[in-house]
């Protein structure tokens, strides 16, 4: 029985979170493995980039105005995720450090990222490309999202590429996130496969469904994540023209609506409301997905515009185009009463779950016999040996660049934030934080080291990588 460590977001309280989990590692379990989820939880901050101070004052102003508007936001309780995570998951050691991860190579053989937006360039981090595990043989992605159409920032496609690069073979779960890895990287056949939620029929989700009090009458589940107001009073016109009682969940990832009639309920719960259902409306993809699975006519709204670079709706539009479904999208033109015909849904989705089974089923068989075993001291330094908390080290470039400046204020300033590192410092357990409070290496690190390599002003480094980071930790500690 192969050991495999799972990498993905978990301990989320997001539905679609866990619920791909739960698919992948269910999955996996089927191919005869023996799973382990990794005990890491997810950095919900961006990484450290470069922010001019006009993006610092919209942060600042945002927050400040959430504030006097009073706007509520729903939390949900701690039960309410955690009986699923401790009932379904098992687990890794807790993985924190450079070290922790290392460790890991010695105790698998294999290691699977995937699914969900664990690629996202918004929040990239390389742990989710699995940059700890030391053979690249042994590395398995499957249906990572990268989530959006177009990639921006260059600074992200140049940290993905390499990454993406090391694995012998590559699926992502949209055809949009298939072109952008064939564009980045020297992979020319990237293959497309389902979301592991699909990879599980109908009774297989049932089986873990839960009780809750439904309406005697037929009923309209509507869950938007985002509070989009317009949103909510089409879908509450529909579920009234169609004499459905409106179900409605709160926001999870916005302010809350005010016509949130549903305490918020377990994953299990929530397939029971999704199995009971006339009609569903909703922004979530997952929720989409489990639509389809169930065979629920639902429509789909959109978070955000399409117009927008980082379109998060190019997920649901590949889908829609790979199943044939028509009409799913809410369109100001389109009709409620158009049907999605699961019959011709069904027949294309058995074909794609099998191909996707297949592919994951090939790469865990082609995994090596041998674990490629490591010297758990692989990461040590010099300075880590000692026992008390290690400064780190700068950068060769920063170094010199120190040296032909000795004098400046701003490079004395520059020298307090953990921003020109040696690589291998970032994330170390013995390294003591900076003020900065970012253990990731910066999205400009290799930007802001030639910078230095090249002999730039002290003041147009300073005010182009650390202005507004000073400036943010002067207010803070005010």
């Amino acid at each position: 029985m192969k050991k495999i460590a799972l990498m993905t977001w978990h301990h989320v309280n997001n539905y679609g979170t866990a619920f791909q989990a739960y698919a992948l590692s269910t999955v996996l379990k089927k191919l005869g493995c023996d799973v382990d989820m990794v005990n890491y939880h997810r950095i919900t901050s961006s990484p450290l980039k470069k922010r001019l101070l006009h993006e610092q004052f919209l942060s600042f102003t945002h927050r400040i105005s959430a504030k006097l508007r009073n706007k509520i936001f729903f939390n949900f309780k701690k039960e309410t995720f955690g009986f699923y995570f401790d009932k379904y998951f098992q687990y890794t050691k807790p993985c924190h450090t450079n070290q922790d991860f290392y460790r890991l190579n010695n105790e698998y053989d294999g290691f699977v990222c995937g699914s969900d937006q664990i690629w996202g360039p918004e929040w990239f981090d390389g742990r989710f490309f699995l940059d700890f595990v030391e053979n690249p043989n042994a590395l398995i992605a499957y249906a990572p999202s990268i989530g959006v159409s177009n990639i921006k920032d260059n600074a992200v496609k140049d940290l993905m590429a390499p990454l993406i690069g090391r694995f012998p073979k590559v699926s992502v779960r949209e055809q949009s996130g298939c072109e952008i890895v064939k564009n980045i990287t020297s992979h020319t056949d990237v293959v497309n496969v389902l979301d592991p939620v699909f990879l599980l029929n109908m009774e297989e989700w049932q089986c873990i469904k839960e009780d809750i009090a439904l309406p005697s009458e037929n009923y309209m589940l509507i869950f938007f994540l985002a509070n989009n107001i317009e949103s909510f009073r089409i879908a509450m016109n529909q579920a009234d023209l169609k004499g459905l009682t409106p179900l409605v969940m709160h926001c999870t990832q916005s302010e809350d609506n005010e016509y949130a009639n549903i305490p918020d309920c377990t994953p299990g719960q929530l397939i029971s409301l999704i199995e009971n259902a006339s009609y569903i409306c909703t922004d979530s993809f997952h929720i989409s997905v489990l639509s389809i699975i169930f065979n629920k006519q639902f429509k789909v709204f959109n978070k955000v515009a399409q117009k927008e670079a980082n379109s998060k709706n190019s997920r649901l539009h590949d889908l829609f185009i790979r199943l044939n479904i028509t009409d799913a999208e809410y369109m100001v033109d389109n009709s409620f009463d158009n049907a999605i015909c699961f019959e011709i849904v069904n027949s294309k989705l058995m074909q794609l779950k099998e191909y996707s089974f297949e592919y994951l089923k090939s790469c865990v068989n082609n995994l090596p016999a041998k674990r490629l075993m490591v010297d758990e001291k692989g990461l040590d330094c010099w300075k880590s040996k000692a026992k008390c908390s290690c400064p780190g080290e700068y950068s060769e470039q920063f170094v010199e660049y120190r040296e032909m400046h000795a004098n400046s204020c701003l490079v004395k300033s520059m020298s307090t934030f953990s921003f020109s590192l040696n690589p291998k410092c970032y994330r170390c357990a013995k390294y003591r934080m900076r003020r900065d409070m970012d253990n990731r290496m910066p999205l400009f690190y290799s930007e802001l080291n030639t910078a230095f390599g090249k002999g730039k002003s002290p003041i147009s480094i300073y005010f182009k990588y650390y202005f507004s980071y000073h400036l943010k930790y002067l207010f803070e500690k005010s």
